[in-house]
């Protein structure tokens, strides 16, 4: 199942992952390390993804929100900075926004 094709459920209702998911939003960027989707979804030690917040909870579907997958490397090749700001509508020009 290629990984491009769908996101990834992540279930919230555990600590930590409640705390640190409690205060996200459809659009966010978002780090998920020890991870590999080049081809799938896959545990892999070393590596890392960043995705978007494409949809929220739901209780119909069994779990929390999901995430689309940007990019994946090993952990090295990226720079992690925690932003509050970091959500893709900052970068693409909205209805009626000019962006700079």
């Amino acid at each position: 199942m290629p990984a491009a094709m769908f996101n990834m459920d992540m279930n919230t209702s555990a600590p930590p992952i409640a705390e640190l998911a409690a205060h996200l939003r459809f659009g966010d960027l978002v780090a998920v390390l020890d991870q590999d989707h080049r081809t799938a979804r896959t545990y892999r030690k070393g590596w890392a993804m960043v995705g978007v917040v494409s949809h929220g909870h739901t209780v119909g579907g069994g779990h929390g929100f999901g995430l689309m997958t940007l990019l994946t490397a090993p952990t090295d090749r990226f720079r992690f900075e925690v932003d509050a700001e970091a959500n893709v509508s900052r970068a693409l020009p909205l209805a009626g926004e000019e962006r700079i």
